[in-house]
């Protein structure tokens, strides 16, 4: 089932909201939240690669809680590397 189409100005208010709402949790890096939301919006995958400790995690599952969607957060995984 599809939804009708939104007006560009009233999607942007609520991007806006999103990426405030996703702000307060996960601080100081608005860019990768913006980066974040539009490999989400175009239903592609993202991979955040950074040294430990930096926030990945909560981001990964301080997104699906603004979006109140339940379906992404069980697709994320915490997956850990080395360092080489």
């Amino acid at each position: 089932m599809s939804m009708p189409p939104r007006p560009t100005k009233e999607l942007a208010g609520l991007l806006d909201t999103l990426a405030t709402n996703i702000g307060e949790v996960f601080l100081g890096k608005p860019e990768v939240i913006r980066l974040a939301l539009v490999a989400l919006l175009a239903d592609g995958h993202l991979l955040l690669e950074d040294v430990p400790g930096v926030g990945k995690t909560l981001l990964a599952k301080s997104s699906p809680r603004a979006w109140r969607v339940n379906s992404i957060a069980s697709s994320s995984r915490r997956t850990s590397c080395p360092a080489i």
